[in-house]
């Protein structure tokens, strides 16, 4: 019956908005059927449906203009939340990262959770408008971890996600069944589709269930990578490992990386400036690099030098459950 009533509704082609009488579920049928039929022609009636208070009208509205490749402005896009996630808007402000990117910019303070942040860092780079190049030198604190050995060096291993409690399910009667689109990040699965592949592969999924799953990214190595693909610039690595000879060859060796962070630092922003990603006189001070040292020396006889601009950092130990 209340299909029925949709098809009706998209038969006679009238604004939804002059349909709200006919309740949450009638509306959410008719996003979804007209996604179903293939009615592009009623994407500027389901824009507004983003909005609607019931969280199945939104997933069903969203669900609907994925699925059409909807061209949605910023203006209907700004403070949308699909049942309380960013993952559907960040699928549709993908579609054209540039018409979006001043909300793409904005939605950085806003990401819900590391793949979030990601994906909206990753359109972004793919598409770089002004000022995102001096947002992530702003914010990129280099933090460079050396440790020491004198004898064969250990590997460590770390999680790559963790797991997102579900949400409680609610009462869905007379709604179209549900489908969620969600992001994801690293290699491609069986129905993902992708939104970006470098410098990390950020995709998508239509899927019945909301996103379990949330990615582990560390923000400043990704800034790094950001970086590194806009200037097409090789930046030093974030872990160093070191071979303890003597106090004066770590003394040499400690110095000669400090320099070559200052050389990267510097010629990283020559070369931004060149490709016109900054601005002559944009603010890009940002945190000063921090250096770190790890004594993982089996004999530790002979003190470790002190340098007035590092620290020393306690090696890790793996907790045993």
């Amino acid at each position: 019956m209340i299909a029925t009533l949709a098809l009706f509704i998209l038969s006679t082609a009238l604004p939804l908005a002059a349909q709200q009488t006919q309740g949450p579920t009638v509306l959410a049928w008719t996003a979804h059927l007209a996604a179903e039929r293939g009615q592009p022609e009623l994407i500027p009636q389901i824009i507004p449906l983003l909005r609607h208070p019931h969280p199945d009208v939104q997933l069903a509205a969203a669900d609907a203009l994925i699925r059409m490749n909807a061209d949605v402005p910023s203006s209907d896009l700004v403070g949308v939340r699909i049942d309380g996630s960013l993952d559907p808007v960040i699928v549709l402000l993908a579609k054209s990262p540039q018409q979006h990117a001043q909300l793409l910019m904005e939605l950085i303070d806003q990401a819900q959770d590391d793949t979030q942040w990601a994906a909206i860092n990753s359109i972004l780079a793919n598409a770089p408008p002004g000022g995102f190049a001096a947002r992530l030198l702003h914010d990129w604190k280099l933090q460079i971890l050396i440790e020491l050995w004198d004898g064969p060096i250990g590997i460590g291993c770390r999680s790559s996600g963790s797991f997102r409690k579900p949400p409680p399910e609610r009462d869905r009667e007379g709604f179209p069944h549900k489908w969620v689109n969600v992001l994801s990040q690293g290699g491609s699965n069986s129905g993902t589709i992708t939104i970006t592949e470098e410098p990390f592969s950020v995709r998508y999924s239509r899927t019945k269930v909301a996103r379990q799953i949330e990615g582990l990214t560390s923000h400043n190595e990704s800034r790094k990578m950001y970086l590194q693909q806009l200037a097409h610039y090789g930046l030093p690595n974030t872990g160093v490992t070191f071979k303890w000879k003597s106090p004066e060859n770590f003394l040499a060796d400690a110095e000669n990386l400090r320099a070559l962070v200052t050389r990267c630092n510097t010629e990283l922003r020559q070369i931004l400036l060149s490709r016109g990603l900054l601005k002559p006189g944009e603010d890009t001070t940002g945190p000063a690099p921090e250096f770190a040292v790890t004594d993982m020396r089996h004999d530790k006889s002979t003190p470790l030098p002190k340098l007035s601009w590092m620290t020393e950092q306690p090696p890790v130990t793996p907790k045993i459950n």
